[in-house]
């Protein structure tokens, strides 16, 4: 299942770290720990839905925001539920665990 959406990004903490809040009516989809797929701009990455402020949502991690320059700025989202926890192999055999 992809729910697409627009959200603003907000602050996750005092670091920089960004937070998108799931929208209300869709929140049902989904449940707190559920792995899933964040696309958003050219950035794609996967993370864990969590709790925030008493709202269910996703970390957007500081580089993206800065990159972007996303802080309070709304965005189309795109959050698909998948299986497990997927990482990238590099050519070379490494494989980073975010």
């Amino acid at each position: 299942m992809k729910l697409k959406f627009t959200s603003r990004i907000r602050k996750g903490n005092n670091r920089g770290t960004g937070f998108i809040a799931l929208s209300r009516d869709k929140i049902d989809l989904f449940n707190l720990g559920d792995w899933v797929r964040v696309v958003m701009l050219k950035n794609k990455f996967f993370t864990k839905i969590i709790s925030y402020a008493h709202r269910l949502g996703v970390y957007v991690s500081k580089y993206i925001v800065r990159e972007n320059d996303l802080m309070n700025k709304e965005t189309e989202i795109q959050i698909e539920k998948v299986d497990g926890f997927h990482a990238k192999i590099y050519p070379d055999g490494r494989i980073y665990i975010p």
